[in-house]
């Protein structure tokens, strides 16, 4: 999609916030609470349920870039065992230091991780190069210092020693990644595992997320020209804010969304109002709110009256 058909979209999306977006105030005690507790010795090798967790350091840390997960990835049933993940992502705001979110939401086996890096640095996880994530759960990294860039792309590369059952994916990511091995590298319009990269940024005013559907999640858009309109609303706010972009197709406020991929039927997100805390409220730095959630719940069967 080209920008300034981008622009055109943000700007229909404005006219009708009445129907199709409403922007919430999040005070910053309410997301705040939970993140600021440690992590115990039991959980260092497993997953915080908040995405926000503590990276014990000190420095403001706001979402430059989200990817909502989905479903478990048709396939990938054994996961991807002694390949490299590497994951490209469009970020918004910048700053001096980074840390991700893993997630296993999907997966039936835990999940082992044993070199993970941001643009080439290393990171790490409670000081260990290797990480465990426990099925259904999620993990933050520590800060890795290393310089990030606004609206630039950034790869953030993982790789999985073992079959780890269902690969937690984002697919239709308008974004090429790469899977690579020994033999070749392959590209994907998948995010795998990767669910959130967090900068540090003591001058951000904070994060906007975006929480919504195929509209939101960029469908119709031009794969790598990052032309989706959440986007084209970093461009027009220079890159101050952190934009988080938790779009999913086909996603409904009320009901779960039955999703059709690589011919085989299953969940396509969790409704609006079951993912909200996971993926709005923990969010990193969250201060405002875009809904743009309802379409599917009007057009799609089962059709909801109310």
């Amino acid at each position: 999609m080209p920008r300034r058909q981008g622009h055109a979209l943000l700007i229909a999306l404005a006219a009708g916030t009445a129907t199709l977006a409403t922007a919430v105030a999040i005070g910053t005690t309410l997301i705040t609470d939970e993140r600021q507790t440690p992590l115990s010795g039991s959980q260092s090798h497993t997953a915080a349920r908040n995405p926000a967790a503590p990276a014990n350091s000190l420095g403001t840390w706001v979402a430059t870039w989200t990817g909502a997960p989905v479903s478990a990835e048709p396939a990938a049933g054994q996961g991807y065992p002694g390949r490299t993940i590497r994951n490209v992502v469009h970020t918004s705001v910048g700053g001096d230091a980074a840390r991700i979110t893993l997630s296993n939401l999907f997966g039936s086996a835990p999940l082992v991780i044993d070199r993970a890096a941001v643009n080439t640095r290393p990171v790490t996880f409670q000081g260990r190069a290797t990480v465990t994530v426990a099925a259904g759960r999620q993990v933050v990294s520590d800060p890795v210092v290393v310089p990030v860039a606004p609206d630039a792309d950034l790869e953030v590369t993982l790789r999985t020693p073992y079959a780890s059952g269902p690969v937690t994916q984002h697919p239709n990511t308008h974004q090429t990644s790469f899977l690579a091995d020994d033999h070749g590298t392959w590209s994907t319009t998948r995010w795998r595992y990767l669910t959130a990269v967090d900068v540090r940024n003591a001058a951000s005013p904070g994060a906007i997320v975006v929480i919504g559907d195929s509209l939101t999640a960029g469908s119709g858009s031009t794969t790598d020209a990052n032309a989706r309109w959440p986007d084209v609303l970093s461009d027009r706010l220079r890159h101050t804010y952190g934009i988080a972009n938790q779009g999913i197709a086909g996603n409904r406020i009320l009901r779960d969304s039955p999703l059709t991929l690589d011919g085989v039927k299953h969940l396509g997100g969790l409704s609006g109002t079951r993912r909200f805390e996971r993926d709005v409220l923990s969010v990193s730095g969250a201060k405002t709110v875009i809904i743009a959630l309802g379409i599917n719940d009007v057009q799609q069967l089962p059709q909801e009256p109310d």
